[in-house]
């Protein structure tokens, strides 16, 4: 109970259970120094700011639903009575629905789970609301506590700011209790409580010191004012508790929602300052970071498509909405216009150098056929020049009887095409001018061989004749190997040089389209052949694949089309994942969709935005209404749900609008926006959009802090 002690000719104001009791408070307030007395006036508003934030929650719905209930009666004296409202209902259906917002704008949620689990706050549902009004004291706002119901209170365990007040006070040591719940005695008290108030909240401030210092004092000098103004008018007479209550509510919310307006200006300050580091506007960077979010992208995802595609990316690449800007960027005569024509015509013929070196990382470097050719000649003429000394090194004689046997046998029933040739190849195994003496040598027997490899060259392939020259052909070979084993080496070399410049030509071969039936190869017959290649013969056969790439894609200005033309369609693609690996294949399908998308942008923002041109020069206000959306988003907002707030961004869209709206400023923007879309500065560009993310209306914000002051102090005030 609150009683009214004179000591010494002054009243001093204490709260206490006896007249007794009371009079022993005063005399201990009266024997305070002015300096004790000032300390413990901050500290109690230090305290009552703390738990006017934290039980925001708990009073924030009530607080309005009588304030509506006020409002209810005031607007009956005026209206018709077939127009009259139910005040009490009013009141309750604001309570409802306010209940839940000021919940979800509180962090008091996780700080009452860790009171809760420290035994200070009880836990079982509605136990907080039960108790939120002292027995004898009429309830704040005139609702009274069948008003209020128990309805809205079973729906969460929300405290109150007296059940806050207690929570604290179970676990705050008695002196800090004390020094910390001091009844103001006058006006300097008052105000020391206010200065204590806005200390406390200082730091619920969002972004920066004008969101900390707008958010605090505009609403703290406005409560305080109105509490001078409506504590004379209630005393007065002219008003009575319940509307002086109601003015202050209201006085409370339109102020924290122009403090919050502080954090508007703390985003303002630190967005134009990353945009001018990216070298653009404010509007122009938040623009773009709406474009992002209109196509999915946060400034990080933004940053990754760019590089997947490559150094040459920019942000029209990635979205529509982005390509979009493009277009209308490049509509407009201006600096804007004239970066995007550059970068995307200078980009597009840089097309070749960049198709070149993807061609080059995933199937080699340039091949010549001509130095190609030469050097297996080489290598064969110097792998033959061993045959002298292995002839030399003959381990034993050849035994040829087997094979002029057969072959006298053969010719003994010979007749005409066949005969011929047998008798030649018969011929060659005798020692010239000896008669029908065989040669032993490993040179004669060399020197055979040859022979036969011109008679089956001239022979049908696949005739008779031919079939028997190749089987007379390993019998002598494997008979020569067998006398001189120096040979069977230099005969695998120079074979395997042979099969290395079929391989070439195969590889030449293998990405050609059409010819004759039969000679193309289909995916699963080129790895077939792959399979059976030595590592020497696989890697001539890629150089022919990439000899002949290069030779289709040649150095003209149709490097992507051809491209196109060499590796499109499954039977290709399927050779090179063959070739190189599904990794490499893979690289350079990206790079051709890669530069399908750079082309995409150039005849969609260069080309085909010269349609648009005249549109746009025309007065056609779709592009500024664009630009003024965009413009204003950083503006927007201001960290609470008051009414003030919300008058105050819908007045600075329409401004904003109607600046944005001149010719003049819609292109300048469009030329920032132009700029700013193939600026050589990336990082600086994604810095500014990163910014921009973080400092969006809208985000997660603590409750306004001059209504949480409010809201304590009328606690305080509704029960003396």
């Amino acid at each position: 109970m609150l009683f009214t002690v004179k000591i010494k000719g002054q009243d001093f104001k204490v709260d206490a259970e006896t007249a007794e009791d009371a009079t022993d408070l005063a005399e201990k307030e009266a024997a305070k120094g002015p300096v004790t007395r000032g300390v413990e006036s901050v500290g109690t508003g230090l305290r009552s700011a703390g738990e006017g934030a934290l039980g925001i929650t708990g009073s924030g719905g009530p607080m309005l639903g009588g304030a509506a209930r006020w409002g209810a009666q005031q607007a009956n004296k005026v209206l018709p009575k077939s127009l009259e409202m139910d005040p009490q209902g009013v009141g309750q259906s604001v309570t409802d629905a306010a209940d839940p917002v000021f919940r979800h704008l509180s962090p008091l949620t996780t700080i009452v789970e860790a009171l809760q689990k420290m035994g200070v706050l009880e836990q079982e549902p509605g136990a907080f609301a039960a108790t939120s009004s002292p027995s004898g004291v009429t309830p704040r706002f005139g609702a009274s506590q069948e008003s209020r119901g128990p309805t809205t209170a079973e729906r969460w365990a929300a405290p109150s700011v007296e059940d806050v007040h207690r929570a604290t006070s179970a676990v705050f040591p008695q002196g800090l209790q004390d020094a910390t719940t001091q009844i103001p005695q006058n006006r300097t008290d008052e105000v020391l409580q206010l200065g204590g108030s806005f200390l406390g909240l200082g730091p619920l401030g969002k972004n920066g010191p004008i969101g900390a210092a707008t958010r605090v004092a505009t609403p703290t000098a406005a409560v305080g004012g109105t509490d001078v103004l409506t504590d004379a008018w209630e005393q007065e007479g002219k008003i009575s508790p319940e509307t002086a209550t109601a003015i202050k509510t209201f006085v409370g919310m339109g102020a924290a929602g122009l403090g919050g307006l502080g954090d508007v200006a703390d985003r303002a300050l630190a967005q134009r300052g990353a945009a001018a580091k990216a070298g653009g506007s404010r509007a122009a960077v938040q623009a773009i970071y709406d474009g992002l979010v209109r196509d999915g992208h946060t400034p990080q995802t933004a940053r990754q498509a760019m590089t997947e595609l490559g150094v040459d990316a920019n942000l029209m690449d990635i979205g529509e909405n982005m390509t979009q800007l493009g277009i209308k960027s490049a509509t407009s005569p201006g600096e804007g216009q004239s970066a995007i024509k550059r970068e995307l015509k200078g980009r597009e013929e840089r097309t070749g150098a960049r198709i070149r070196a993807d061609k080059e990382a995933t199937l080699g470097p340039e091949v010549n056929r001509d130095v190609v050719m030469a050097e297996n000649k080489a290598a064969r003429k110097a792998a033959g020049a061993g045959y002298p000394a292995a002839k030399q090194n003959q381990a034993r004689p050849g035994d040829l009887q087997p094979i002029a046997d057969a072959l006298d046998e053969e010719l003994a029933t010979a007749r005409g095409a066949m005969r011929e040739p047998l008798q030649r190849v018969r011929d060659s195994l005798d020692i010239p001018g000896k008669g029908h003496n065989l040669d032993p040598t490993a040179s004669g027997m060399h020197a055979m061989r040859e022979a036969l490899d011109q008679e089956i060259a001239r022979a049908e392939k696949g005739s008779p004749l031919w079939g028997k020259l190749n089987d007379y052909r390993k019998q002598l070979d494997t008979e020569l190997k067998e006398a001189a084993p120096d040979i069977r080496a230099l005969d695998e070399e120079v074979s395997g040089l042979h099969k290395q410049r079929e391989a070439f030509e195969g590889g030449e071969g293998a990405l050609k389209k059409g010819g004759q039936p039969g000679t193309v190869k289909s995916p699963e017959e080129f790895k077939a052949t792959w399979d059976a290649m030595t590592e020497p013969e696989r890697r001539q056969a890629l150089s022919g694949a990439s000899r002949f790439i290069d030779e289709t894609i040649g150095t003209t200005d149709r490097e992507r089309s051809r491209l196109k033309t060499v590796i499109g369609g499954e039977w290709n693609e399927g050779k090179l994942r063959t070739m190189i690996g599904d990794e490499k294949a893979d690289a350079l399908m990206k790079a051709l969709g890669r530069e399908d998308t750079f082309n995409a942008t150039l005849q969609r923002v260069v080309y085909n935005s010269r349609t648009l041109e005249g549109l746009e020069q025309g007065g056609k206000p779709s592009l500024t209404r664009g630009m003024g959306d965009a413009a204003i988003g950083g503006f927007a907002g201001g960290g609470t749900t008051g009414a003030v707030t919300a008058a105050s961004t819908t007045g600075l869209r329409n401004m904003l609008a109607r600046l944005t709206s001149s010719p003049e400023k819609a292109e300048a923007l469009k030329s920032d926006i132009g700029r700013l879309l193939v600026s050589k500065r990336p990082d600086d560009v994604f810095r500014a959009l990163e910014i921009f993310a973080n400092n969006q209306p809208g985000k997660s914000r603590l409750p306004p802090a001059a209504l949480a002051a409010l809201l304590q102090r009328q606690e305080e005030r509704g029960n003396r």
